[in-house]
């Protein structure tokens, strides 16, 4: 575990810090510069340096050789279409450094690269190497400082009395603990790149000797070229169901994701007691439900959803939860002349404007709960209310939503994966002991930077976008179907009489998000990171107001400090007031995600629970399409879904 590394980390620091403070103590005669200039005549210096520049000469020659071809074969392009070396000289480029900075509009009209991706994967590689030869530069500065400051303490120590050689000693096993723990932390990111690199390179072996799954598009007559590694990482489960919709039986599994396969096991070997779904091939129509891309991520029985619907409904910390619920959302229409103001608002803004604009703004057709959404967000003020209200109409109007869901189909699954491998989120589940579906972002793992190199940040911004469109469109639509047909049962049954209270759908208009900052690291301050996150952030706040009941982020490590510090002033003082920090999962913050998810074994594996579902297997990525605004169940249903709800989840339903 973490304590257990950092356990591991001091130890060896102290054992490091002991052997400099006994190699000082060590140097205490008084004959002791003699002796030092005698060792260095025996080391044969001239010997060292000969010996030096030989093995500096090839890697002199190395550098010294073309840069422009090194640029272009470091791109991926030397032999591409378009993209010579010839072309690049004679518009200038000679230097590695003529490349920083360069645009697109230089690269199609000064050096002719037709096409886009080429253009921009040029791009990208500059802006890389200018931050790679200035974390050079500013590496080789820190390391002719160390160095001094070596030489420095070796000429104290030897020419110094003993009591100072031994109080140097103490400081410089200090700066030795120090830095072994940085440069351990430095050789293990290292080595898990390797390993990452080392499947890639499996991967692109794999795919070179048979026809790519991943280039269902690509022109049959042109050659087949594997993919490079950048573009091949992604998770394995991600990749048996491409190998699976092209017929093959390519056996590949791997556990929850694709960054803690590196981690926990080796790559393409599943983990002792996992199941193995290629070992015993089922039937495509009874593995595969409709609607989605793979088998039903749920092993749930009948007899045990029923059981789990009987705990909800009975077990005293899942009612007060709901009740909890229920009382916060009366509060958001508890503001002085509410209702006086909520008649305001729709004078101001009347229905016809909706409709002519987007009637999917009125979930389920009910313009009351519309209105009153905007007012509660706006604090009960008619005025705050119509004005953000007209600014989302406007926004709907010059932006074809829905349009960007049902391109869903078209986006190759190939694209779908890379995209998930740096954009690790989905919605986890709609069936929760307090009735809100939960969307699970892991931002910890969130590399945005990696998404980037196959998208653009307006493609980015557009998925994010897509999830929210779908969570309006299809899935808070289905939570309150699902709350109605319950009352319309209920009130068959009682003639009419209905007890609100025990409602497993207190309030089904409203979702939980929740955060795991596991893995946290500063490419999440980055400036590419946050320019997307604010306008996603603005996109929420300004054009889905209060459909978020509470934002849990756990696991927040030190680093979460400066993360929070930057993101919470964009932040609306009522969004601020729903957000609950929590550290590691566990104790009374694990009691929490039981009581959200209704039972251990339904809070996710990679938070502490038994969960083994994936987020790749949850909406958006596991679904095929999103043609429609029906609703695909992912799940085996704990309470009864809707008479509208796809056949995914046709497990009986208590």
């Amino acid at each position: 575990n973490a304590w257990g590394e950092r356990a591991r980390g001091a130890l060896l620091g102290a054992a490091l810090a002991t052997a400099a403070h006994a190699a000082y103590a060590l140097v205490d005669a008084e004959d002791t510069g003699a002796r030092a200039g005698e060792m260095l005549s025996r080391a044969g210096l001239s010997r060292a340096l000969a010996s030096l520049a030989s093995v500096a000469r090839p890697l002199m020659s190395k550098v010294a050789s073309d840069p422009v071809e090194a640029f272009l074969r470091h791109a991926d392009m030397l032999d591409a279409e378009g993209a010579s070396a010839a072309a690049f000289r004679a518009a200038g480029y000679a230097r590695a450094e003529d490349f920083w900075g360069i645009t697109e509009h230089e690269l199609e009209h000064d050096v002719k690269i037709a096409l886009p991706a080429h253009r921009r994967r040029l791009v990208l590689l500059a802006e890389r190497s200018r931050a790679s030869a200035a974390f050079r530069a500013d590496a080789a500065r820190a390391a002719a400082a160390s160095a001094a400051a070596a030489l420095a303490i070796f000429v104290a120590a030897v020419f110094c009395s003993a009591s100072f050689r031994k109080r140097v000693g103490v400081y410089v096993g200090i700066c030795g603990a120090i830095a072994w723990y940085h440069a351990k932390t430095f050789l293990d990111a290292r080595s898990e790149r390797r390993e990452r690199r080392r499947v890639a390179r499996f991967a692109a072996t794999m795919r070179g000797e048979r026809t790519s799954p991943l280039d269902t598009d690509r022109d049959a007559s042109a050659p087949y070229r594997a993919p490079t590694s950048d573009l091949i990482l992604r998770s394995h489960r991600g990749m048996f169901n491409a190998l699976r919709r092209t017929g093959t039986s390519d056996s590949f599994q791997d556990d929850d994701s694709a960054f803690e396969g590196s981690r926990n096991g080796s790559p393409g070997l599943p983990l002792a007691g996992e199941p193995q779904p290629l070992a015993q091939p089922q039937p495509r129509a009874n593995a595969i439900p409709r609607g989605l891309t793979g088998p039903l991520p749920d092993d749930t029985t009948a007899e045990g959803a029923a059981a789990l619907a009987k705990r909800w409904a009975e077990e005293p910390r899942f009612v007060q939860a709901r009740a909890e619920l229920a009382q916060w959302r009366r509060s958001r229409e508890e503001y002085p002349d509410f209702e006086a103001e909520l008649v305001k608002l729709k004078e101001a803004v009347p229905r016809e404007q909706i409709e002519a604009c987007d009637p999917s703004m009125a979930i389920c057709g009910d313009y009351d709960a519309t209105y009153r959404r905007f007012l509660s967000a706006q604090g009960g003020k008619a005025a705050k209310a119509e004005k953000m209200l007209r600014g989302t109409i406007e926004w709907r109007g010059k932006t074809d939503t829905e349009a960007k869901m049902r391109v869903w189909r078209d986006i190759p699954d190939d694209l779908r994966e890379k995209t998930y491998v740096g954009y690790n989120s989905g919605w986890y589940s709609a069936h929760t002991a307090i009735g809100c579906p939960v969307y699970i972002e892991r931002t910890g793992k969130l590399h945005l930077a990696r998404v980037l190199k196959h998208v653009t940040a307006d493609e980015i911004v557009d998925h994010h976008l897509r999830v929210m469109e779908w969570m309006m469109r299809v899935l808070i639509p289905e939570m309150m179907r699902r709350e109605n047909e319950r009352r319309a049962r209920v009130s068959a049954q009682s003639s009419g009489v209905e007890d609100k209270s025990a409602s497993p759908y207190p309030a089904p208009d409203k979702v939980i998000n929740l955060l795991d900052m596991n893995g946290l690291s500063s490419r999440a301050l980055g400036r590419a990171t946050m320019s997307i996150f604010k306008r996603c952030l603005a996109i929420d706040q300004n054009y889905f107001p209060e459909v978020m009941y509470r934002c849990y982020i756990v696991n927040c490590p030190a680093l979460f400090r400066a993360v929070w510090a930057a993101v919470k002033p964009l932040l609306d003082k009522r969004i601020q007031k729903k957000i609950l920090i929590y550290g590691k999962v566990t104790g009374k913050v694990m009691d929490e995600m039981v009581t959200l998810f209704g039972g251990e074994e339904r809070v996710p594996a990679f938070m502490g629970g038994k969960c083994k579902r994936d987020l790749y297997q949850c909406p958006p990525w596991g679904l095929t399409d999103m043609d429609t605004d029906e609703f695909v169940s992912w799940e085996v249903p704990v309470h009864r879904e809707s008479s509208g709800a796809s056949e995914a989840a046709t497990a009986a339903t208590p």
